[in-house]
């Protein structure tokens, strides 16, 4: 009976190790697991603060070319103007020349 007992008692401490190692398999598995994801998340969270530089970065020169963009458009309407004021000017000239042409045809008539 003893000896029963000793043979039952091996037996669970054989199935207890065996439990045991296999929890500590599993542990192993699931604390590689754990690390290889959180060397993802590092790599992600990387990548995250990289497009946010990347998008502030874009977001400025936006903003530049914008600024550009406004300069060149009130240069071109300061330059449409002036152009508008010379052409005015110049009719007015022309306008100036033809009636003195016009009195000089007429005097020398």
């Amino acid at each position: 009976r003893l000896e029963d007992e000793v043979v039952r008692s091996k037996s669970a401490i054989t199935d207890i190790d065996g439990e045991r190692d296999t929890m500590l398999n599993q542990l192993e598995e699931r604390t590689h697991m754990v690390r290889t994801l959180e060397g993802r998340l590092g790599d992600a969270l990387k990548d995250h603060d990289t497009s946010l530089a990347d998008q502030a970065s874009v977001q400025q020169q936006a903003d530049m070319l914008r600024q550009a963009l406004n300069e060149h458009d009130a240069r071109n309407k300061a330059l449409k103007q002036q152009l508008h004021n010379e052409v005015q000017q110049r009719n007015g000239a022309e306008q100036l020349c033809n009636a003195k042409m016009e009195e000089a045809r007429v005097l020398s008539a």
